[in-house]
């Protein structure tokens, strides 16, 4: 087992948060910058009531709060845990994360086959 926290800086999450939108047809969301809706759904586009700097202000807040009790409870389980920052390429935080999850799987196989050893005596 293995924990992976991939967090973004407070000022993308906003940014992105604050510059969404949802296509009233289908549901998706969209954004200008990040992920632009294609110009015949345009019309169809809507945004959120509550996506207001100081709600999400508060949402942010709070899941700061929420997360470090979780990170909490696996750390003081002795399972291992590592914080990605996605703030750039989400290959480059791919290869980070599959690295992590490699050097976790590999410890374990040594562990299991030091304790299938030890057990041979």
């Amino acid at each position: 087992d293995a924990v992976v926290l991939v967090e973004r800086p407070d000022e993308l999450a906003r940014e992105f948060a604050l510059g969404r939108c949802c296509d009233s047809a289908t549901g998706q969301t969209y954004h200008p910058v990040y992920a632009p809706a294609p110009a015949e759904i345009c019309e169809r586009l809507v945004w959120r009531v509550d996506d207001t700097s100081d709600a999400l202000n508060r949402r942010l807040s709070d899941h700061k709060r929420s997360v470090e009790a979780i990170v909490g409870v696996f750390e003081s389980a002795g399972i291992p845990l590592r914080r990605f920052d996605n703030a750039r390429s989400e290959l480059e935080t791919f290869g980070e994360v599959a690295d992590f999850l490699r050097s976790v799987a590999m410890g374990k196989l040594e562990a299991a086959r030091s304790d299938l050893a030890g057990g041979r005596g």
